[in-house]
């Protein structure tokens, strides 16, 4: 397991890979009810154009 309260991951939205920074309550939001994933997980997203999609995480830096 790896924490990702202060990583990046890069997720999959569909055909698209974003890298984006996990941080909770504040940044980038995500909405596990638990604090660590696993690459191959879906976690749920907020983007800043306040689009909300689940996103699969592909790699953890």
């Amino acid at each position: 397991m790896v924490t990702l309260s202060r990583r990046q991951a890069t997720v999959r939205v569909g055909l698209i890979k974003r890298t984006v920074n996990v941080k909770f309550g504040y940044g980038w939001r995500e909405f596990c009810s638990r604090n660590d994933v696993e690459p191959g997980d879906a976690i749920y997203i907020t983007f800043p154009n306040k689009v909300e999609n689940f996103a699969k995480v592909d790699i953890l830096d």
